[in-house]
Order: structure tokens, then sequence, then C-alpha cells
């Protein structure tokens, strides 16, 4: 007995040595698959963990076939009585064997000592990238509550009530809303927000409208069915639901005009059923029809041949919408003027600035979403240059600050 168990100590020690020289040798081909096409993909989390498995094979496999090709040398050496061949060969090989000792220690305890050392950032800080948007341009909301989560790691899952508390999140949702919008109550932080995606996408400076539609994209890559997914990483059925109060209570959105979805894969029941019980008619789109979910659907027409009415190639987007007709749909594609009411708030940019006497051939034009802007301002003609110059870029400056559409602004001056 006590020689068939140590039998089968060997074995499995000598199955351990395969799996890890398998999944060194994935871990390779995975690294060349992802990182050659695109290097910027070697600071992934998944690429950083296949990097070292990689980097030991490589090194597993020239220790072993470096090591082979030394000692045939020492062998033939020997027979040959070569002293100095002898001796090379004997420090490569105590080379290598020592440097195998570094990659994988005999030790267990020391291959945790790079897990102990703390993460240092490789830029500095306050250093954003980028160019800022938003309300308030770059403002980024943080709310942290120790409270909000109570899950010791193991008994039960960590969505369940006992484990996450929902009041806790929501109180967390509001105060980041709060501070995004500037704003000290939920609804007028929901009025202001939908009035500057609005304003940013060149349809005014109004609020949500009865009849928009509005569609939130939720990450499930790790739920592989409607089922509950046991304690896997995806978003936390408080924060859905609490989103979804907010848009319903404070947004003032009817639940049957909000889908949350994820097109790839299925959502989770901890999410349906908890946001279900609540608000019946939310939708929830996913990748098959099951429990409390619809499979998304595919649009074949192209935009704009149903009766005026656009055709998006998914039947929900990341963003609320209005439909269009279609010829707003050309207008985009065919570098049409803008509409008057941009027109007008360029005119009211020129018009206010009392150092030019008038302004002519105003011209702006759409190409694709961008607008540019081509204008003759008059400045009375004892203005030295200088100065006229001063005053056409500030203009040039306050029509780019005041309307995000515009990229580009050419102002020609003439005396008058």
């Amino acid at each position: 007995m006590k020689r068939f168990l140590v039998n089968v100590s060997c074995f499995l020690k000598r199955i351990n040595k395969v799996y890890l020289i398998i999944a060194g040798f994935i871990a390779f081909l995975w690294f060349l698959i992802r990182v050659i096409p695109k290097p910027s993909r070697a600071a992934y989390p998944c690429q950083r963990v296949a990097f070292p498995l990689a980097s030991g094979f490589i090194i597993w496999l020239s220790v072993n076939v470096v090591s082979t090709f030394g000692l045939k040398k020492l062998i033939s050496a020997y027979k040959k009585k070569s002293t100095i061949i002898n001796l090379s060969a004997i420090v490569l090989i105590a080379f290598f064997y020592f440097l195998w000792l570094g990659v994988f220690p005999l030790k267990s305890g020391s291959a945790n000592t790079a897990a102990k050392e703390y993460f240092v950032p490789i830029d500095s800080p306050n250093s954003p990238v980028g160019v800022p948007r938003g309300i308030f341009p770059g403002r980024v909301a943080w709310a942290y509550d120790s409270t909000a989560s109570r899950w010791n790691g193991t008994s039960g899952n960590w969505w369940q009530d006992q484990n996450t508390d929902q009041a806790v999140v929501d109180d967390m949702l509001s105060r980041s809303l709060e501070q995004l919008s500037g704003k000290d109550n939920d609804v007028a932080a929901w009025d202001t927000i939908f009035k500057f995606f609005n304003y940013a996408h060149n349809k005014g400076t109004v609020g949500y409208t009865q009849g928009e539609k509005i569609a939130i994209k939720i990450n499930l890559n790790q739920c592989t069915g409607t089922g509950n997914n046991g304690n896997s990483s995806y978003p936390s059925p408080q924060v859905v639901l609490a989103l979804l109060r907010q848009l319903v209570n404070n947004g003032g959105v009817p639940a049957e005009d909000i889908t949350f979805y994820d097109i790839n894969r299925s959502v989770p029941k901890s999410i349906t059923d908890r946001c279900k019980n609540e608000f019946s008619t939310v939708h929830f789109v996913g990748s098959m029809v099951d429990h409390n979910q619809e499979k998304f659907v595919r649009d074949t027409v192209p935009a704009g041949l149903l009766g005026g009415k656009p055709a998006h190639f998914l039947k929900i987007e990341i963003q609320f919408f209005k439909e269009q007709n279609l010829l707003q749909s050309f207008y985009v594609f065919m570098d049409f003027t803008p509409d008057r009411r941009m027109m007008g708030r360029i005119r009211a940019v020129l018009e206010s600035d009392k150092r030019i006497t008038r302004y002519h051939k105003l011209r702006a034009r759409m190409a694709g979403s961008r607008i540019l802007v081509d204008v003759h301002i008059h400045v009375p003609h004892e203005m030295p240059v200088n100065e006229a110059h001063t005053i056409s870029h500030e203009i040039e400056r306050k029509i780019l600050d005041g309307i995000p559409q515009v990229k580009e602004v050419s102002i020609h001056i003439e005396p008058d």
C-alpha cells in the first residue's frame, strides 16, 4: 500500500508539471495573438497574468534546450579529455540551473513575494488624459460608504440583501448625481443632465420629453445564463435598481421606455427579478428569450426608409433618443447648413460684440456631426491691425466655447 501511495504521489507531481508546461505554452500563444497586433494590450489585466506564465515557459524551454546541448558537449569533451571544455560546460549548466531556481523557486512561499508589493501607477497624480467634457468639464463624481457591502466572502451571495444594502446604494447614487450636476436635489440633477445632453447634441436646452427611449448597456461578461450566476462579478442588482428608481421617480421616464441590455449575454435573475418586482414594464434584453428577458433583434432596413423613421442597427442604444425624419438624416451626411436655432446662436455671439460694426457672408455647414463656420466682420477703418486680430480671435473663442458642435471658425476682417 505504501509503495502504491508513493507511485500515486509521483504520478500527480508529473501531472502537475505537465499542466504547468501546457499552461505556459497557452499563455505564450495568448500573449502573442493579443499583444503583437496591438502592443498596448500588454497592460491589460489578463496579459499581466499571462506574461509571467509565458516568460516562465520560454525560460524553461531555453534551459532545457541549452542544458541538453551542453550535456552532450560535456559528454563529448569528457571522452576527449578536454579540461577547458569540461569546466565551461559545468559553469554553463550551473548557471542555467540557478536561473531555473530563480524562475521556479523550490519554496512555495517565495512565489507570493511579488503579490505583496503595492501597485505604483506609472502616471503622476492629477494628470488627466483627453479632452474634459460634461456639465462641469472633467468632473468625476465619487461616492463611498463602507456600510454598503457586508459580505464576508464565504456566506451566501454578495448580491443578496443581507450582504448589500439597497438603501445605502440608493443614497450613494443620489449623492453622485447631485455632485455630477451641481444641484441639491435629484429631480433638478436629472433635468440638468438631460438638458446638457440635448444641448450637446444640437437639440436645444430642453429636458426629457415623453416618448424618448433610454437604454443602458450593462457589462455581463461573466454571466453564463439567466440564473443567479453564483458569486460571479457583474453589475450589482442594487445599483441597477437604484438607477431605475432614479430614472422613473426623479427623471420622469416611464419604466416601459427604459431598457437594460447586453446582446452577447443573458441578464441574471438577481437583476431582472429585483427590478421587475418594482417596475414590471421595464425591459431587459439579452442574447436569448428567457426568464424576464427579451431577445435582441437587429434592424435589417437601412436608416430612413420606413415611413421617414430611421432604422437603428440595434433596437436599443446607449443614449436616449428621439426619432428623426428622413430629411434630418440626410443633413448629417450632405454638408447642409445647420438649423435656424443653431445659426441664431452663432449670430447672437457676433451681434453681442459691439467692437465690430457689422458682419456679412455668414456661412456654416455640417461635416458629419461637426459644424464649420465662416464669416466676414467689419471694424472701423482707423482700428489698428493687431487690435482687429485680437477681436477676431476673441469672437472665434466665444463661438467655440459657447457652441460645442462648432469645431472650426474662420473669420475674415474688413475695414468699414
